[in-house]
Order: C-alpha cells, then structure tokens, then sequence
C-alpha cells in the first residue's frame, strides 16, 4: 500500500513538474513572439480620420514623445503629449514642449503651438491647423540644462 502511495505521488510530481516546463515554454514563446510595443527609430502610429495617436523617438534617441492630435481636421484641434525617457518610459514632466506645425502642400508657414503642462504628467493645448493636406510637425523638448530634443511627425488631413 505505501508502495503505490508513493509511486502515486511521484507520478503527481512527475506530471506537475511536466506542466510547469510546459507552461514555461509557453511564456518564453509568447515573450519572443510579442512584438514591442515601440520599436526604436520607428514610430508607432494609431490615425484615423478624426484622431492621430503617435510615438515617436527623438533623434538622439534619448526620449520618447506620444502625440495625440483630435479631432484631426481643419479648424480647431485638441494637442495632447507625453514625454518618456527612452530607457524606462518613466514620464518627464520637468521640460517644456513646443510643437511646430507646417503644412507640406502650400508654403503658409510654420505655426508655433506651445503646449502647457495639465498637472497629471501630460502637456496640452487647443489650436488651429488651417487647411487639409499634408502636415509635418516638429516635437521640440528643451530641458532645464538646455538641452534640446527633436521629433517629426507627418499625417495627412482629409476632407
């Protein structure tokens, strides 16, 4: 009787310990085969008609800027933004964040658009963009110590 006890829990352990390497691998599988949510050098863009939601790195690559711009049309429009330090994605609200906005088809040229802090880790601020077409805008980050940080984004507004 204490024989097959005992094989009866060596086979328990045997088939616990199988499906703890299993699920293991299972882990490690979807690890690998997750992309990351932001590849560096590469911006990861959600855009619909009424609503543009960016990441984008700075060229030195030392900060990452998330850029909302609703409803993302001609007239007034809601700038939204976030900046993260590249490494940790630790949020950096210590910096100021000017927006320059150009439009690519006609040579009108650059509105400047100053975003504020809101208090809760984020910078804001409601503008105009004048016409449809195809819209660059440069992210500018300046520090305390002056240092400055740039990113680019382009999108496209339809009517």
């Amino acid at each position: 009787m204490k024989i097959m006890a005992m094989q009866t829990k060596k086979i328990a352990l045997y088939m616990l310990s199988t499906l703890l390497v299993a699920g293991m691998c299972y882990a490690l599988w979807l690890f690998i085969s997750t992309p990351p949510i932001f590849l560096p050098g590469k911006p990861s863009t959600v855009q619909t008609d009424s609503m543009l939601h960016t990441t984008v790195q700075t060229t030195d690559r030392a900060l990452l800027l998330e850029l909302t711009i609703t409803p993302k049309s001609v007239g007034t429009n809601t700038f939204a933004a976030r900046v993260m330090e590249a490494g940790t994605n630790r949020v950096k609200t210590d910096v100021t964040l000017d927006l320059y906005a150009t439009n690519s088809d006609m040579d009108m040229g650059t509105k400047v658009i100053h975003l504020q802090p809101d208090g809760k880790d984020a910078f804001g601020a409601k503008d105009e963009l004048t016409m449809d077409g195809h819209w660059q805008i440069r992210m500018e980050v300046h520090t305390h110590q002056q240092t400055l940080h740039q990113a680019n984004v382009a999108f496209q507004i339809l009517t």
